[in-house]
């Protein structure tokens, strides 16, 4: 006879059906999404000219950091909120319009400057013209976060697809139009108001003519937090590029680059997957700390299972991967590229804490991390660039861990886990890497040098995969189950 289930375990099961929908929701949409644009890119790219990428890209640096401020992190604040009154989000919406209007105005106003400073005079009306993504974004905020904050990404992904297949198609119609770089302006605000006509769509969402300052000085405080904190990690983030290409010169920022983006694989492409479910699905249970630390410590452990032997395949093959696939000009990214997987390790095991603690209503030690790294990692990196590319990595390689264990004493304490309760989550994931690396080891000093370079390279992957989810599979059932239970969802769902 089946036992019934109590109201809170119904409330968990729901809670867990809609945290792997929604996975599946993101993983698959922005799968056909990037396949779609990155083809329809190609064809784009070679009708227009290096110059009017360069216009966009210029113009971007100034409205992609204006973007950090058009939405005052009530996004953010609207996900973690519990209880929310229909009056608070309303007041919100008619805060970010004004704050959109204001930034409209400023870019409306600087454009000279900023034209005058690249010596681009074409700048100014592009300037203009993008900036009206300012408003629209402002109409995009409250149905964005009102959709993901149920979870509700089946809907959130339609939207964010369809846009996103429109506009690259209008791109490309432009583009064969002779409009130059007006075809990526054009592209830019179709996709926004597109993605206003699907979001309102689905949410069903309506704002009303009401405001109170006083009902939402709580919330304004928590995004402005949130706007911080994103403000310095650009910062921070960027500040590598920016010294390598000064101090170093343009060749070194090449190599660094390449080696930088191709160890950030891994991490951005699972990131940019769990991270939208993380948030809402935390905030869910912010005040239900047994069963956030289970979800904290689950999806710790999914990220683990994917970057933790991809990271650590690439710092082993980096020699064969560098000479057969990208040639032998790219020799001397293969020391980098080691480095930066290392750093990648700490990354994917960090970047599911930021998301916690907004959870729980503390932004501001988010922010207080993104300060950290400001004022640590930048100098560290001037530092290093005296001693050359390989000078700029080991400031990673030292810098690095020192701000992350910041927010993984925070993350951790936050939700009173211990350290070897959070490493013995991923104590299978490292095992398994590290027989990984055994099986590869031997082959390497077996038979790898009797093969060409194509199949010996092959052979790494191969075996590798093989023999990680061979030990996994065999000797951790855990994985195991989470694999089929995810599996089994998608099953049902298309049934």
């Amino acid at each position: 006879m089946p036992i019934s289930k109590n109201g809170y375990e119904l409330k968990m099961d729901a809670l867990r059906e809609k945290t792997i929908k929604g996975i599946f929701w993101v993983g698959s949409t922005q799968f056909v999404a990037q396949v779609i644009s990155w083809a329809i890119t190609i064809f784009v790219a070679r009708l227009l000219s290096p110059s009017d990428y360069g216009l966009m890209g210029m113009a971007m640096i100034f409205i992609g950091f204006a973007q950090f401020l058009n939405e005052l992190g009530i996004g953010t604040a609207l996900i973690q909120k519990q209880n929310l009154q229909r009056i608070e989000i309303d007041s919100l919406f008619w805060l970010v319009v004004l704050n959109s209007l204001f930034l409209y105005s400023i870019t409306f106003l600087s454009a000279p400057l900023i034209a005058q400073f690249f010596n681009a005079p074409r700048l100014i009306s592009i300037l203009r013209v993008l900036g009206l993504n300012f408003l629209l974004g402002a109409l995009i905020a409250i149905p964005f976060a009102l959709l993901t904050k149920e979870l509700t990404f089946d809907k959130r992904c339609r939207a964010e697809l369809f846009s996103n297949i429109l506009s690259s198609v209008t791109v490309l119609i432009l583009a064969l139009l002779k409009f130059g770089v007006w075809s990526l302006v054009f592209g830019s605000l179709s996709r926004n108001f597109l993605l206003i006509l699907f979001l309102n769509y689905y949410s069903k969402w309506i704002p009303k003519l009401c405001f109170s300052i006083k009902k939402v000085i709580g919330l304004l405080k928590f995004g402005a937090n949130v706007t911080g904190s994103r403000i310095f990690w650009y910062l921070y983030s960027n500040s590598d590029y920016f010294i390598v290409g000064k101090v170093l010169g343009e060749k070194i920022l090449g190599f660094y680059s390449l080696a930088f983006q191709l160890s950030s694989i891994p991490i951005d492409k699972i990131a940019s997957i769990i991270n939208p479910v993380a948030l809402p699905t935390f905030s869910k249970l912010q005040n239900e700390e047994k069963e956030l630390k289970r979800y904290f410590l689950k999806f710790t452990r999914g990220v683990s299972f994917i970057t933790f032997p991809a990271l650590i395949g690439l710092m082993f093959i980096a020699d064969e991967f560098v000479n057969i696939v990208l040639t032998k000009k790219w020799t001397p990214i293969i020391f980098p590229l080691r480095l930066l997987c290392l750093v990648g390790l700490i990354k994917s095991m960090a970047f599911l804490i930021p998301p916690l603690l907004n959870a729980r209503g503390k932004a501001y030690l988010n922010l207080r991390y993104s300060l950290l790294c400001f004022l640590i990692l930048p100098p560290a990196f001037l530092i290093g660039s005296k001693f050359g590319l390989k000078g700029v990595v080991l400031a990673w390689i030292i810098g690095y861990p020192f701000v992350a264990s910041y927010i993984f004493y925070l993350g951790l304490k936050e939700i009173h886990l211990s350290l070897s309760e959070y490493m013995n989550n991923m104590i299978h994931i490292i095992i398994s890497v590290m027989v990984m690396l055994l099986v590869l080891l031997i082959f390497k000093h077996t038979c790898a040098h009797i093969l060409n370079n194509w199949l010996r390279l092959i052979g790494y992957i191969f075996l590798g995969a093989l023999s990680y989810l061979s030990t996994l599979s065999i000797f951790f059932p855990i994985v195991k189950k989470d694999i089929t239970a995810f599996l089994v969802f998608k099953t049902n769902m298309r049934q």
